[in-house]
């Protein structure tokens, strides 16, 4: 969940105290759409991913709450679930379950991969993505960087943001 801050022209917003009833707790990633913080849901007393985009008024705006209701539409296990958005001034947010692991590139890079746990992998995202598809739903940017590997070593796709 961490991304280059290459594509961003203005200095980002400070990161917050609060956002609604979430005490942030520490900054995970940005990039070149918002930033992602590890925060506590302070009314159900559990630890939450929230991803700040910069999504303006327009079409980002649109397309942001386009993936928040489509994703939050899929339940399955290789798929990030959607608890909640917040529309903000400073930034829309997308408020989802909590992912301890690394990302799939991550794993990639520095520990490679056996073909076992290649093909036991690749069929999670091949599960994820068609229950994605039964809803009618394309990811458009599958990666590895997109991909999330947990401790009990099954992924969670994310970042549906320019699905259609």
């Amino acid at each position: 969940m961490t991304e280059s801050r290459s594509e961003v022209t203005a200095d980002p917003a400070p990161i917050p105290e609060r956002l609604g009833v979430y005490r942030i707790e520490s900054l995970l990633g940005r990039g070149g759409m918002g930033e992602v913080f590890l925060a506590w849901d302070e009314l159900l007393e559990r630890h939450v991913a929230i991803k700040r985009v910069w999504s303006g008024r327009g079409p980002r705006r649109a397309r942001f709450l386009r993936e928040a209701r489509a994703v939050a539409r899929l339940d399955h296990p290789a798929i990030v679930r959607i608890y909640h958005v917040l529309e903000r001034d400073d930034g829309d947010c997308l408020v989802m379950e909590r992912i301890e692991g690394r990302e799939l590139s991550a794993l990639i890079r520095v520990d490679g991969l056996e073909p076992g746990r290649v093909a036991a992998l690749g069929a999670e995202i091949a599960a994820g993505l068609a229950e994605a598809h039964v809803h009618g739903l394309v990811h458009r940017d599958l990666k590895a960087a997109n991909v999330m590997v947990d401790t009990s070593v099954h992924v969670k796709i994310l970042d549906f943001g320019i699905a259609k």
